[in-house]
């Protein structure tokens, strides 16, 4: 996994990995999970990641060799203490997956570059309309920029008169 991955992909792709298993060793079993997202995740059509697509299809390809329940975490709960456990090994030395990244990662980098790339040509604009506006405005934002277009054009919270 890489940095990027969140704690829900994890819990996904060691569940996946858990049907695979029993997929392939004709085996019934039942899996207990403290991770109620990924529970939730099973139970809900909303999700558009193809991802979890992925492992939901492996649960019904499983045709009821695989129950799923959940646990609570923490409580001392011997399994589970155990299963955590290996979890922290795994991350550190365990073998590599090949998980995508999560959709909000690739959205967030995009707009981190968006927002250094519009900084940078806005501080480049070397014009006195340019420089009385830096005067107001000296960073670029997004916030920013929507209520000042709000303001601009009489919309939102400033309507025109």
């Amino acid at each position: 996994m890489e940095p990027q991955n969140t704690v829900f992909q994890a819990e996904l792709a060691a569940l996946g990995e858990a049907v695979d298993w029993a997929i392939e060793n004709k085996n019934k079993i039942n899996i207990y999970t403290d991770s109620r997202s990924s529970i939730e995740a099973f139970k809900s059509y909303g999700f558009r990641s193809k991802f979890v697509i992925s492992i939901k299809d492996k649960f019904c390809l499983a045709e009821g060799l695989v129950g799923l329940a959940w646990v609570k975490a923490h409580v001392g709960i011997p399994g589970n203490e155990l299963a955590d456990h290996f979890a922290k090994l795994a991350s550190v030395e365990g073998e590599g997956m090949d998980i995508p990244f999560p959709y909000f990662f690739v959205k967030f980098t995009f707009k981190k570059k968006l927002l250094e790339d519009w900084q940078i040509y806005y501080g480049a604009y070397e014009t006195a309309f340019g420089n009385r506006i830096r005067g107001f405005v000296p960073r670029v934002d997004a916030k920013t920029l929507k209520y000042l277009i709000y303001f601009l054009t009489g919309h939102g919270q400033f309507p025109s008169i």
